[in-house]
């Protein structure tokens, strides 16, 4: 009976003052650079390479819909260090951004280069708690004069973004960083907590992993993307064994998670990096693959293990979560929840609205736009051309019914709770319209040929759905992945002159998977063509589906499968809009 008052009090003032009844914990953070949400064995990768990430979720809490509060590396980690949102801190891109292009229909805010020296970093708040703080690996949160040892970091290891692989070292200085961490962390006296910050430059572009490794996952849709995953796995699993053998395990807090979605279009070689099916899109853009991301947090005997939860949390609730397991009190002029509560009571936090303002364009063909997500619906506002998307999570987490029009009342109402949430954090702005603004410069629009054919390639696709991507050269060079109907391929083109076009598509499917029903929608056209089986996906063969009447001007022309037969529609490589004489 005593035990149970006991355990019932520790509970009681758990949640009352929000801080762990144990000691302060050591903080062990691992964060990783472009890790998809489906990269990880835990969260339905089947390339079978993260076995030490899938054993640290059965141990501890993995959640499945924890955000970035950016889609964009410096952004997020700027929220991650303040607990401030990205927009507050006007720090809403990469640092130092992307140039204005004449692409660019709006011209961007300027940004901020640096996270200011005003603002109180998480090692700086854990310090009246006894805290000693490292980083290792990247900071991207300013340069000299704003580096972490202006931040509160008693030590910092930059370490090497890019590395030669060899049989020690992967492509991303992966080892060199975990050794380095591991040997400061057997130096801090036991008795005095500390915070380690691992922050990962893997698997960020130019993509690189052990020779090895790539023949071993040579079967998986990237072998180098594979094999990067497996060398960050047995990092972890180095740390976490260093964690054990210096008998730290029971007292050390171990969060890991992505800096915001994975890579999934073009942007180098051995390029789109991954995929985040089922969520749409990725680095770069609004869409669920560019915000949520995985995570994982494991405390033995004080948080749950085993655990899968669902409940929407947000990068910004790191710092103050952190600081009530620290012990310390709730922080001010912060934008995250403290949800220590929730994480060892089960008490859900008292959120049911998360934002996002992301007024840049990006280098993975990401639009300007704002976002809200109020319970399970979510609502997009592009800044570029002011359309507004909505879409239901719960019934279509992979983004792909656009309810806008037939949900305009709640479309207004979400679009007022998004616009007074950015008066509130002072979001700035798009600059106005770019003078220097091309349409004939704008990605995807493709330029007519002298002869006046219009050719559209496949790596110059926008692809709307989940599973589709384009796969690079110099192997394939091809829409493929096609193995759900609803995704779609669009581009956007330039007819030089009015006149009638014939389309063909090129076009590869394998044996025993033909006969997919497919339309062409072009202008107010709309082709149908059943897809014809070849001696395989990458056996390209020419199909003319017809011919359309174009108005001169920019149009837009897509693939839009209606039937699916078998395990996939078919591969693309080109379509080609040939004037008829």
């Amino acid at each position: 009976m005593i035990r149970s008052i006991l355990t019932v009090c520790c509970l009681w003032c758990f949640g009352a003052s929000a801080c762990a009844a144990a000691a302060p914990p050591n903080i062990v953070f691992i964060l990783t650079d472009d890790l998809g949400w489906s990269d990880l064995g835990c969260y339905g990768s089947s390339w079978k390479n993260t076995p030490h990430l899938d054993k640290l979720a059965a141990e501890g809490i993995r959640f499945t819909q924890a955000y970035a509060a950016q889609p964009i590396c410096s952004a997020n980690r700027a929220a991650l260090m303040t607990g401030r949102t990205p927009a507050r801190l006007n720090l809403t891109d990469f640092i130092p951004g992307r140039p204005v292009l004449p692409s660019q229909k709006m011209i961007r805010p300027q940004i901020a280069l640096n996270l200011p020296l005003e603002e109180q970093t998480l090692p700086e708040r854990l310090q009246p708690a006894g805290y000693t703080s490292a980083l290792f690996g990247k900071w991207h949160l300013g340069g000299p004069n704003f580096s972490p040892a202006e931040q509160g970091f008693d030590h910092y290891y930059n370490g090497q973004a890019n590395t030669t692989p060899t049989d020690t070292e992967g492509g991303k200085g992966e080892y060199d960083l975990t050794d380095k961490a591991i040997t400061w962390i057997s130096e801090q006296p036991k008795g005095r907590p500390f915070f380690c910050y691992l922050a990962h430059n893997t698997p960020h572009i130019p993509l690189g992993a052990k020779p090895g490794l790539e023949e071993q996952y040579n079967k998986a849709s990237n072998p180098t993307y594979a094999a990067m995953m497996a060398t960050l796995d047995d990092c972890t699993g180095r740390l976490l064994t260093a964690l054990e053998t210096q008998g730290r395990t029971a007292d050390t807090l171990v969060i890991f998670m992505s800096d915001n979605g994975g890579l999934s279009t073009m942007e180098g070689i051995r390029t789109p990096a991954t995929s985040n099916a089922p969520l749409r899109g990725g680095k770069g853009c609004l869409y669920e693959g560019g915000t949520r991301v995985p995570w994982i947090m494991r405390w033995p005997g004080q948080l749950p293990a085993g655990k899968t939860d669902a409940t929407p949390i947000m990068a910004t609730d790191l710092l103050p979560t952190l600081m009530s397991f620290a012990g310390l009190p709730a922080p001010d002029h912060v934008d995250g929840l403290d949800l220590s509560s929730f994480l060892t009571t089960g008490k859900h936090p008292a959120r049911d609205t998360l934002c996002w303002h992301y007024p840049h364009y990006s280098n993975q063909m990401g639009f300007p736009a704002g976002s809200i997500r109020h319970g399970d619906w979510k609502l997009i506002e592009s800044y570029d051309d002011s359309h507004l998307e909505l879409y239901n999570l719960r019934d279509d987490p992979s983004e792909t019914q656009d309810l806008a029009r037939t949900q305009p009342l709640l479309v207004n109402q979400l679009l007022t709770r998004l616009n007074d949430w950015k008066k509130s954090v002072n979001a700035q702005p798009m600059q106005g319209p770019n003078p220097d603004y091309d349409p004939l410069a704008t990605w995807n629009l493709a330029r007519p040929k002298k002869s006046g054919a219009i050719e559209l390639h496949a790596s110059d696709a926008e692809v709307i759905g989940t599973m589709l991507r384009y796969e690079p050269n110099p192997k394939k060079n091809t829409l493929g992945f096609w193995t759900r109907k609803e995704d779609q391929a669009a581009w956007d083109l330039q007819v030089p002159a009015p006149g009638r076009y014939r389309i063909t598509v090129m076009q590869g499917c394998g044996k025993g998977n033909g006969g997919s029903l497919v339309h062409v929608m072009v202008g107010s056209t709309a082709l149908p063509f059943t897809v014809q089986e070849t001696n395989g996906f990458q056996d390209f063969r020419p199909v003319v589906v017809g011919e359309a009447d174009l108005p001169a001007g920019r149009t837009r022309l897509t693939l839009a499968p209606q039937t699916k037969t078998a395990a996939a529609v078919m591969d693309v490589r080109m379509v080609l809009l040939a004037p008829v004489k």
